[in-house]
């Protein structure tokens, strides 16, 4: 996962990085179909927690990032970027 300094607010990343991927999806929605039910199948579970927690880690840090600017509170990045993730799923 990259550490490179994130440009922009927590916002304007969080933003970024989530409608890149709902555009995504958005361009063929039986190609998205597909995709969750497979995400959703137990075959496929490993393979995903590791793609998971590699996108965990890079929203972590843009939170982190974002505390040490000052632009939101210090506290728990990594539950911070689990509720970002929780509201995009």
């Amino acid at each position: 996962v990259s550490k490179k300094k994130a440009r922009g607010t927590l916002i304007e990343n969080l933003l970024t990085v989530f409608t890149k991927l709902l555009e995504f999806y958005s361009k063929d929605h039986k190609l998205s179909i597909q995709f969750l039910k497979e995400v959703l199948s137990t075959d496929a579970s490993r393979g995903w927690s590791e793609q998971l927690n590699k996108f965990l880690e890079h929203l972590t840090n843009l939170v982190q990032q974002a505390q040490e600017r000052g632009e939101v509170e210090r506290g728990n990045a990594t539950q911070a970027a689990r509720n970002f993730f929780a509201l995009y799923y």
